[in-house]
C-alpha cells in the first residue's frame, strides 16, 4: 500500500489499514491510537530536506490501548506500543515494543488542514530558510505549548526546533538547541 506524497492524512488512513490487514487473525489484535508520525530522508546519513517530497521515511507510532484490547502476552515484554514504517510510499513491518508513548498526547481523530508544503513555506516565511533534519507531528504534552497539533522542524543549521500549527499553518513556537 503507498501513500499520496505529503498528505499525512491520507498516510495516517492507510497505515491504520495495513496494520489492520497485518494483525488480521492473529490472536492478539490490539485497539491501536496514533500518537506520533515522524519523517526523515531515509538514508544512512542525516541530510537537510528542503520540501515535503524529500521525507522518503515515515515512521507512525501508535499507543496500545488496553481498555480496547485483549490481554496481551504476559511477561516483561508485553508490547504497550507498536510502529509502522512507509518507506518511498511502501508500508513494511510492524515493530512492537515494550515502552509506552510518553510526553505527547493522541493524534486519533485530527486532521491535518495544513498540508506539509504548506507548514514548510511557513518555516520559510519565519526565517528558516537552510532545511530542517526530520519532522515529527504530534501534540506535546509540554504546559507551555499549544495543544495543537504540530509540526515540529528539526533545523540543525539553525540550531532550533520551529512548531507550526497542523490546524493553522501559524508559527506556535520556536526553541533552540540546548547544547
Amino acid at each position: 500500500m503507498a501513500q499520496a506524497m505529503g498528505d499525512l492524512n491520507s498516510l495516517a488512513i492507510q497505515a491504520g489499514r495495513y496494520i489492520a490487514f497485518e494483525t488480521a487473525g492473529q490472536a492478539f489484535h490490539p485497539q491501536l491510537t496514533l500518537f506520533r508520525i515522524i519523517g526523515t530522508s531515509g538514508g544512512e546519513v542525516e541530510s537537510t530536506l528542503q520540501k515535503g517530497a524529500d521525507i522518503q521515511l515515515w515512521t507512525l507510532i501508535y499507543q496500545i490501548d488496553p481498555s480496547g484490547s485483549p490481554p496481551p502476552p504476559r511477561g516483561d515484554d508485553a508490547p504497550q506500543s507498536v510502529s509502522v514504517q512507509c518507506s518511498h510510499g511502501l508500508f513494511n513491518a510492524l515493530v512492537w515494543s515494550p515502552l509506552p508513548v510518553f510526553d505527547a498526547k493522541s493524534l486519533q481523530w485530527a486532521w491535518f488542514a495544513i498540508s506539509l508544503d504548506e507548514a514548510i513555506a511557513e518555516l520559510r516565511r519565519r526565517g528558516f530558510t537552510r532545511g530542517f533534519s526530520n519532522l515529527t507531528v504530534m501534540r506535546p504534552m509540554h504546559p507551555h505549548t499549544s495543544d495543537e497539533c504540530t509540526f515540529v522542524f528539526e533545523c540543525p543549521l539553525d540550531r532550533a526546533y520551529v512548531g507550526v500549527s497542523a490546524q493553522t499553518g501559524r508559527t506556535l513556537w520556536t526553541e533552540p538547541f540546548l547544547f
